[in-house]
């Protein structure tokens, strides 16, 4: 009688790419050699965990860029919002002790197979950092560092200074980006939102892989114009990067982004957005006589401020979760 283990491994595997990971968890548990089938078929996971589903809708709000939103529709079968049952009796520390054991043991049991991950966290911890950096065969990675607790509740991570003054509970990330130093290897894209990565850790990291052609970083305050001097003299591989977005990651001056950007010949997309201590006149004036990048944001403003958006709402459509 022929039997799922009759079928060739790489039919299966192929099978597998289709399901979504419901179906792969519960076929896991049938067998050790399920477990491993089922494992080795998850080479795209889209994962953060959440609070409550409102947290995890506004996330997903925020993470709105057009090849994201074709991504998460191509890659459905491997997206996983997991929102924590009755989170708002937990004690924090309880809360951000499950948050790091559960990314930690979902990054340990897929991480051999993964070829494109996104990742949304609370705090970037050594666990999981750890677990992130033997996920050796990653060709895409996105990494968003978010606490809904800050950005949704007054109950947020708080603590009592010596002082008796009430203040944010701060996570150090500033070891933690040490461990992925030499990591991966073969990443073609790489977006990193809201960490506390210097430019020395984040030029680490591209050296070890050369072969991106995608690099995006958003709200990461410790990046500075260093940033543009390393990657435009210390990069092996900024010749052959095609889309550069640095955005909303403190100051830059002209002369700073004068000198680096020869060093990107074949840069086709560049986004300044947020950029403070640039004039957005003189940088498009640069751009259309020098530079002729195609596609090209420059910051919203010759302040660098953004301009807030104001989106108004029907209260009807308004609902508590």
């Amino acid at each position: 009688m022929a039997t799922i283990h009759s079928i060739p491994p790489e039919i299966l595997l192929q099978i597998f790419s289709y399901l979504p990971i419901r179906s792969l968890l519960s076929f896991s548990v049938t067998s050790k050699s399920c477990h491993a089938l089922a494992s080795a078929s998850v080479t795209t996971l889209s994962f953060g965990v959440y609070p409550t589903s409102l947290a995890s809708k506004i996330s997903r709000l925020h993470n709105t860029a057009a090849t994201d939103i074709e991504r998460a529709e191509k890659d459905a079968p491997t997206t996983v919002s997991l929102v924590v049952p009755e989170a708002e009796k937990l004690p924090l520390p309880a809360l951000y002790a499950f948050h790091d054991a559960l990314t930690t043991s979902i990054l340990l049991r897929y991480g051999s197979s993964l070829r494109h991950l996104d990742l949304t966290v609370w705090t970037l911890g050594q666990s999981i950092a750890t677990a992130l950096a033997k996920c050796r065969n990653l060709r895409s990675l996105s990494l968003r560092i978010e606490n809904p607790h800050v950005r949704l509740s007054a109950d947020a991570p708080w603590e009592l200074s010596e002082s008796g003054v009430k203040v944010m509970r701060k996570v150090d990330e500033d070891d933690v980006w040490d461990c992925f130093d030499g990591a991966w290897g073969r990443l073609r894209e790489l977006r990193i939102e809201g960490a506390r990565v210097s430019s020395e850790q984040l030029v680490k990291v591209l050296k070890a892989n050369p072969g991106v052609r995608e690099l995006s970083v958003k709200n990461c305050k410790k990046l500075d114009k260093e940033l543009w001097r390393l990657l435009g003299t210390e990069w092996e591989g900024r010749g052959e990067l095609e889309s550069l977005g640095i955005v909303g990651c403190g100051m830059l001056d002209m002369e700073t982004l004068e000198e680096s950007l020869p060093a990107f010949g074949k840069l086709k997309h560049l986004s300044l957005l947020g950029a403070v201590g640039l004039d957005i006149d003189e940088v498009k004036r640069k751009n259309d006589e020098e530079w002729h990048i195609k596609d090209f944001v420059p910051p919203q403003s010759s302040s660098g401020q953004a301009v807030p958006h104001i989106i108004e709402v029907d209260p009807a459509y308004i609902c508590n979760d």
